[in-house]
């Protein structure tokens, strides 16, 4: 009786890894075909900034943006359903650095590139042949649902987001640095 169960569990084991294997193996095909893809339109897309003054500033922010993105958005050959819904949130963190203190441009050049890259990612990741990852498949333990608590959604309204939080302190900074250039003395500027 012993002896069954443990090749029971060996076999059951076994086809895990041989699942793993073959999902590693499907997921560098997957990523190499993606990148492939979705480099096709990177000249479309930032063609535009090459020749908009700061002149090879914004195309670089462009193709910078766009690459980042596409290596980024072709890591989720092998992401769950839930984490792919989430592909779009490192925009704001990515080209935030561009967004204070450069021309206007950089800030939209550099989301124009992330974003239209991501939006090719996710026509490639649904016209291909790759599964997304199942979520009961990357967490094999039972889900418990009576140990987690659940949020009081009351408070929810209440709650200012992060990316409110960062925007709103970003609007303060902009707003004192702008009255600062405003009301500076002129004769006292030891600058350059």
């Amino acid at each position: 009786m012993h002896v069954r169960g443990l090749l029971v569990l060996f076999a059951l084991v076994s086809v895990t890894d041989a699942y793993r294997l073959r999902r590693t193996a499907d997921d560098d095909e997957c990523v190499t075909e993606c990148r492939a893809f979705v480099d096709n339109f990177q000249e479309d897309t930032c063609e535009p900034f090459r020749y908009r003054v700061p002149r090879p500033a914004l195309y670089s922010r462009c193709t910078e943006a766009y690459s980042a993105a596409t290596a980024a958005g072709c890591s989720y050959c092998s992401a769950t359903a839930a984490k792919l819904a989430h592909i779009t949130d490192s925009v704001f963190h990515y080209c935030d650095q561009w967004g204070r203190g450069h021309d206007r441009g950089y800030e939209q050049a550099c989301k124009d590139g992330y974003l239209t890259s991501i939006n090719h990612v996710k026509r490639f990741l649904k016209t291909s042949q790759y599964e997304p990852v199942q979520d009961d498949i990357v967490d094999s333990r039972p889900k418990d649902e009576s140990n987690n608590p659940r949020r009081n959604t009351d408070d929810d309204d209440m709650v200012e987001s992060a990316e409110s939080i960062v925007q709103r302190h970003l609007n303060e900074a902009r707003r004192e640095a702008i009255n600062d250039f405003e009301h500076r003395d002129r004769h006292d500027y030891r600058g350059l």
